[in-house]
């Protein structure tokens, strides 16, 4: 997983900006499908959000599917997305969930080319 970045192929801290349909992004995370980012939320967030897509560095190709988890429950997918399509904006409700999962997956059909990228992730605390 890299902050601020897309997935780079050698180690942490090497991956290039977040792309996604065109569209560069600051912050966010960028991971390869399939990954889980878990964080412990302490029953203290109330939301998810996100622009997800597949990173514009991998050419025409890449699938994948984003999911957001509360507690072990899913709360909301994306369906898949291909590296030809613009950033998905992706939300969801974990109001008093203690952890709260980001999953990717390579959409069944193989994990090459699936840099997924999370453009402006952000969790709502109080």
């Amino acid at each position: 997983m890299e902050l601020d970045t897309s997935n780079g192929d050698t180690g942490p801290g090497d991956g290039p900006p977040i792309v996604i349909g065109g569209v560069k992004y600051a912050k966010g995370l960028g991971a390869h499908a399939p990954s889980v980012i878990e964080y412990y939320t302490d029953s203290r967030c109330t939301s998810v959000t996100a622009d997800v897509g597949i990173d514009d560095g991998q050419g025409t190709n890449g699938t994948g599917t984003f999911e957001i988890w509360a507690d072990g429950r899913k709360v909301t997918d994306s369906a898949t997305v291909t590296n030809q399509m613009p950033a998905k904006a992706l939300s969801a409700d974990v109001t008093g969930a203690t952890f709260v999962r980001l999953v990717t997956t390579d959409a069944g059909d193989n994990k090459n080319y699936d840099h997924t990228d999370w453009g402006n992730a952000r969790i709502t605390c109080s």
